[in-house]
C-alpha cells in the first residue's frame, strides 16, 4: 500500500473514533468518517468494521462531499441503481435537493450537515436513515473546509417560469428580449422557440444543446418562425434539469451557451414535462 493510501487510513480511522461529548446532546454515530483527498472532502458512513471498510474500499451507505471547485455532492453508494437521479438529503426540519445529486455548497447545505439531528436521504422510492450524526469534531472539519471552499453565488440567469398552451415554458431573454423558449405539450413532445434566428426555408434541424451533449428537434420553416419540436423522452428533460448550460443552434445560427435556469426552475419545469408525458401515454 502507498504512504498515500496509508496516511489517509489513519486520518479516516481517527475521525471515526471519536469519543467526546455532542454539544447539543443527541446520539452520535462511529459510524462516519471523513475523507480528504486532493480537492475534495467527504463525510461517509457505513456499518460494520471501520477498518476493514476503509482497507477493502468497501462502498458506504450513504457519501456527502464538498470539492473545490464549489460543488455539493451527495452519494448512495451501495445504491447503484439510484446514481445521477435526484437525492433528497434532509437532518431535522432542514432539506435540500440535488438535481443528479450534485449542487452548489450554500448555506442550506452547511447548516443541514451542522444542525446535529439525524440525517436521512432519499432517491425516488429508496430511503436510507434516519443516521445518527457523526461528532461534533468530524463535522466542524467538514463544514470550515466546505465553507472555504463556498463560491459566491452565480449571478442571477436572465430565465423566467412561463405558462404556455396550459403547461410550462423556460424561457430565455437577452436585455429583456426573448430568445429562446422551451416549452412540453400536451401530446408528449418537446418544443422550442427561437424568435431572434430567420427562418432557412430549407433548413429543418435545430439542435438544442446541454453541456456537451446535443438533441435534435425538427423544425417547420413553413410556420414562418423558427419553431421546433420533437418526442420528450426523460433523457432529455433529465438534461434540461441537470444544471449544463443550454444552448441552441439552426444552420449557422447560434445561441448560447447560456447559463442554466436556477435549480429550482428546472426541477419544477422538468416535473410538468414529465406529468403531461404520463397523461400524453395514458391517452394512448
Amino acid at each position: 500500500m502507498r504512504w498515500g493510501a496509508i496516511l489517509v487510513a489513519v486520518a479516516v480511522l481517527l475521525a471515526g473514533c471519536d469519543s467526546g461529548t455532542a454539544r447539543n446532546g443527541a446520539a452520535r454515530s462511529k459510524e462516519w468518517s471523513l475523507h480528504v483527498i486532493g480537492g475534495q472532502i467527504t463525510l461517509k458512513r457505513s456499518t460494520g468494521n471501520l477498518a476493514l471498510n476503509v482497507l477493502s474500499g468497501r462502498p458506504s451507505d450513504l457519501a456527502m462531499s464538498c470539492r473545490s471547485d464549489g460543488r455539493f455532492l451527495v452519494r448512495l453508494e451501495t445504491r447503484p441503481e439510484t446514481a445521477g437521479k435526484t437525492v433528497e438529503l434532509s437532518a431535522g426540519r432542514g432539506a435540500v435537493t440535488l438535481s443528479r445529486g450534485d449542487g452548489f455548497i450554500d448555506e442550506t447545505a452547511l447548516a443541514l450537515l451542522s444542525s446535529g439531528q439525524p440525517i436521512s436521504a432519499k432517491v425516488g422510492d429508496t430511503a436510507l436513515g434516519p443516521f445518527n450524526p457523526p461528532f461534533d469534531h468530524v463535522t466542524d472539519e467538514l463544514v470550515d473546509q466546505c465553507r472555504k471552499w463556498m463560491k459566491a453565488a452565480p449571478p442571477a440567469a436572465d430565465w423566467s417560469l412561463t405558462i404556455t398552451g396550459g403547461g410550462l415554458a423556460i424561457v430565455h431573454a437577452s436585455g429583456g428580449k426573448e430568445d429562446l423558449r422551451i416549452y412540453c405539450t400536451a401530446d408528449g413532445n418537446l418544443g422550442a422557440q427561437a424568435p431572434t434566428l430567420k427562418v432557412i426555408a430549407s433548413e429543418e434541424r435545430f439542435s438544442l444543446g446541454t453541456g456537451s451533449d446535443a438533441h435534435v428537434l425538427v423544425a417547420d420553416p413553413a410556420s414562418g418562425a423558427v419553431v421546433a419540436a420533437g418526442p420528450m423522452d426523460d433523457a432529455l428533460i433529465t438534461a434540461l434539469a441537470g444544471g449544463q448550460p443550454i444552448s441552441a443552434s439552426y444552420g449557422a445560427q447560434n445561441l448560447g451557451p447560456f447559463t442554466a435556469p436556477p435549480e429550482e426552475m428546472r426541477n419544477t419545469f422538468a416535473a410538468n414535462c414529465r406529468q403531461r408525458a404520463f397523461e400524453a401515454a395514458a391517452k394512448g
